[in-house]
């Protein structure tokens, strides 16, 4: 998976339930369409609501691992695991 795919598991994770204030969901939707953009620069507030939805869509994937019990299917999560924390640290959170 690249960082390609974890935008795309971000799209279908960001929800406007998930935020007290709906503006913030829309925000990230406009993020997360401009990061496709080569030569994309965050700034701090979009690299800080990216580390935020990034850190949820972790913790689902994390628990989900936790529920698993085909080795297949957990090996596949494991990747997205590492490819999660590897968005992160471009993100400058791990």
């Amino acid at each position: 998976m690249s960082n390609q795919k974890v935008v795309e598991l971000l799209k279908m994770y960001n929800k406007p339930e998930i935020w007290e204030d709906n503006s913030i969901y829309e925000e990230i939707e406009i993020v997360l369409d401009k990061i496709q953009t080569p030569g994309f620069q965050f700034a701090d507030r979009e690299r800080f609501i990216l580390s935020e939805l990034t850190k949820g869509l972790l913790a689902v994937v994390e628990s989900t691992l936790d529920n698993i019990t085909d080795q297949g299917e957990k090996a596949a999560l494991l990747i997205t695991v590492v490819d999660i924390l590897s968005f992160l640290q471009l993100l400058g959170e791990r």
